[in-house]
């Protein structure tokens, strides 16, 4: 299910859905032969299928923001570790990506937007030792700690430069400076989180809307 999510003031979509078991053919030639040729170095089976359901996800998005499926002029690629869509000759939208256990997850913002995006499943992982490890400033309740991981992970490919104070921030009132967090959960043991945040020129013309 593709959401609009709201209280930004920038156009920001994002959709969760179960992992397919099997990717048609047919659904396959929707994406660009660049997208295809990546997720073709995956050594791992698991892994190609995630990338490849990912991107089929992203190019869903797309095809709602444009209002077209005739997206062959545009593509996403791994640069530098992240999703960057590449094509055409104006700005093109923000996007990002993730996938757990049975789950994938796409985010797409406005060019000038910082997006990210992060679904998990419930930490099957020493919660306490992952805490002290990454100076969790919440209590170890499994549910509050997996929210707090997603909007960690979230913040994060959204470039927050301190991502552990957004958690803070999120847990006390939703938002910290520019930038806004969503979260709800998508199964009993799982959730998706995601953080956005506007340009400083967007914010300024937002406030004078």
């Amino acid at each position: 299910m593709i959401r609009q999510l709201e209280g930004l003031g920038g156009r920001l979509l994002m959709a969760v859905e179960p992992l397919p078991d099997e990717l048609e053919p047919r659904d396959l030639q929707r994406l660009h032969a660049n997208e295809r040729a990546m997720a073709d170095g995956f050594a791992s089976a698991s892994r190609r299928h995630q990338s490849l359901a990912g991107r089929l996800l992203l190019r869903n998005l797309l095809s709602v923001w444009y209002g077209s499926d005739q997206l062959d002029w545009v593509h996403c690629e791994r640069i530098e570790g992240a999703p960057w869509l590449v094509g055409g000759d104006g700005p093109l939208p923000s996007v990002s990506l993730s996938h757990c256990r049975g789950y994938v997850a796409a985010a797409i913002g406005e060019s000038a937007m910082d997006v990210g995006v992060d679904v998990e499943c419930r930490v099957s992982s020493d919660i306490d030792a992952v805490a002290e490890r990454f100076d969790w400033p919440i209590d170890r309740d499994p549910d509050r700690f997996q929210t707090a991981w997603t909007v960690w992970e979230a913040a994060v490919k959204a470039r927050v430069d301190q991502p552990h104070d957004l958690v803070r921030a999120f847990f006390d009132r939703g938002s910290v400076g520019n930038y806004s967090v969503w979260n709800w959960p998508v199964a009993p043991m799982a959730q998706v989180s995601v953080v956005a945040r506007l340009s400083d020129d967007q914010v300024a013309r937002s406030s004078v809307a």
